[in-house]
């Protein structure tokens, strides 16, 4: 998440760019405009197509509405040059997480849970945002395999779809601003399955751009606008994907945290209705989603007020700039563990929060994970006391009810801190509270609807914190994971779900396949060492609280 020096951007750029001559790089049309290769590299053979719009500018009369198709514009071939990235940004507790995960991530520093804590405690630099940020930012990314492209007449490819985590706040399609890429799964595609498959990364509008709430926006803007830019991508996956030797009808869609949470929100709109979701598989790693779908009362009045608006009509005739450090600013001064915008039910494509009630499209077949500290980074490390917690808690959840905080502070994670429940203290108390209600029990909520159809696993490299698993399903060339032997299996999984539908993992060279999740919770532990058959030990006990709660 962290932005990207300069090395870094270097070393993928000479990655993605091992090209021929731009002149001789194939041009697509896809219509409404023609759109050239941006680079091809001989090595891995894998065309990329960078920067393809897939909706309108949003600035100006746009702003705080639902995605437009593109215009028509066909004078000048687009090459996809140039850096298209959604304004954001970054939440100052998150950086003190990240910095620690970096730590004991990287498997060279012993990890126990004291010297995390300690570590979370250090100081760390405000992040530098890239400047080159903009509103027009509904750009997606192709990568091809050469011999996918060349056959594109014949059989057609399984394409992979990319939608990037962050809280809803921060983040970008792969290749951007210290992003990895997806070199590996492209490979192991290839070398597994013959011509490989397709994979697309997209960008979506986030913060205060893609998640604005309040009964002005639902009267005069639309509700949830970054999520319906999600599903205009991935609508145009299904009519444009085909001219790239991509299969329309073997379509997965791969999330972490926020992005897997919207593909969950994807597959339970229209009410879950058979056939209704613009794709046929779902690969949804640590779905992350505050168990009330709120946004703080303050953020709309906050927001304004700093842009110096006191309507969206005004708001929409404001400087870019003003609304970007706008934006950036309240997030970056979000309370711990928050992110200040979230999804909200808006009455047609969300509905419910996520629970047992929740009806999805049942024709999706799910591989579904988690990771074994989902909880370790949201925590305020200053808690100390009961009254603390409470606000913690009050904070974290917005729209809590008081009976509800009171149920949770007293009964479900109660002040016992003998280990019996799973915490020994103020920090994991929270942690536990944390990874649960967000996202180890939509873990469960997922790996339980469609029993025949789900498999999963947990990633358990020490120390398991929520979006280490990222750097091992990627490739970053400059930064290679703890445990290569973790990575060979992760992206085995995946790609041996999106290739066939079913995923596999190897021991001792035999290839398996994966067990349905099912009623005892059948997963594939993948640890630094050899991948093993296991069963969750999520807390079902709670779980079943958190899932069958209506928060009303």
């Amino acid at each position: 998440m962290r932005a990207v020096s300069s090395v870094l951007a270097l070393s993928l750029l000479l990655e993605q760019t091992i090209a021929s001559p731009c002149s001789a790089l194939p041009i697509i049309d896809l219509g409404y405009v023609r759109q050239q290769a941006t680079s091809y590299n001989a090595t891995t053979d894998i065309y990329t197509f960078s920067n393809i719009r897939y909706g309108q500018d949003t600035t100006g009369e746009l702003r705080f509405r639902a995605p437009r198709e593109p215009l028509t514009d066909r004078e000048t071939v687009q090459d996809g040059s140039g850096f298209r990235e959604c304004p954001q940004g970054f939440p100052n507790w998150l950086l003190a997480a990240e910095t620690t995960i970096g730590v004991f991530g990287s498997g060279k520093v012993p990890f126990n849970i004291s010297s995390w804590e300690n570590a979370f405690n250090e100081t760390v630099p405000p992040i530098n945002f890239n400047t080159q940020t903009s509103e027009d930012c509904l750009f997606l990314d192709v990568y091809v395999p050469g011999k996918v492209f060349k056959e594109k007449t014949s059989a057609k490819a399984p394409v992979l779809v990319y939608i990037h985590g962050g809280g809803l706040v921060l983040g970008s399609k792969l290749g951007t601003s210290g992003q990895s890429i997806p070199s590996g799964l492209l490979a192991a595609s290839q070398q597994e399955y013959g011509s490989g498959m397709i994979v697309v990364a997209l960008n979506y509008r986030l913060g205060a751009f893609g998640f604005l709430a309040g009964p002005e926006v639902e009267k005069e803007g639309v509700l949830n606008v970054g999520l319906l830019d999600q599903r205009l991508a991935l609508e145009w996956v299904q009519k444009h994907i085909g001219q790239f030797g991509g299969n329309a009808g073997h379509v997965t869609a791969i999330g972490e945290s926020g992005g897997a949470a919207s593909i969950l929100l994807h597959m339970a709109a229209n009410g879950g209705k058979a056939g209704s979701t613009p794709f046929h598989q779902a690969i949804l790693q640590s779905p992350a989603i505050a168990p009330i779908l709120a946004e703080p009362p303050s953020a709309y009045p906050d927001f304004m007020a700093s842009i110096n608006a006191t309507s969206l009509d005004e708001a929409r005739k404001v400087n870019q700039s003003v609304l970007i450090n706008a934006n950036a600013q309240q997030v970056a001064n979000a309370d711990f563990n928050t992110f200040v915008y979230n999804v909200v039910p808006d009455g047609s494509y969300v509905r419910n929060p996520l629970s047992a009630y929740t009806k999805f499209d049942p024709n999706v077949k799910v591989l579904v994970a988690h990771n074994s500290f989902e909880g370790g980074i949201f925590f305020d490390p200053s808690v100390k006391t009961e009254a603390q917690f409470s606000e913690w808690l009050s904070n974290s959840i917005a729209g809590l009810p008081s009976s509800t905080k009171e149920y949770l502070m007293k009964t479900l994670y109660p002040p016992i801190f003998d280990g019996s429940r799973g915490y020994t203290d103020y920090d994991t108390r929270q942690m536990a509270l944390w990874g649960e209600g967000f996202v180890d029990c939509n873990f469960l909520l997922a790996g339980s609807f469609n029993n025949s159809h789900t498999y999963a696993y947990e990633f358990s490299v020490t120390p398991g914190a929520h979006t280490q698993d990222l750097g091992y399903t990627f490739n970053d060339p400059t930064t290679p994971p703890a445990s290569t032997s973790a990575q060979r299996t992760l992206q085995e999984a995946i790609v041996g779900f999106t290739m066939t539908g079913i995923p596999t993992y190897s021991v001792s060279g035999e290839k398996r396949p994966f067990p349905f999740f099912g009623k005892d919770g059948a997963l594939v532990d993948i640890s630094a060492s050899a991948p093993t058959l296991s069963s969750s030990q999520v807390n079902e006990t709670r779980c079943h609280w958190w899932q069958t709660q209506r928060f009303v």
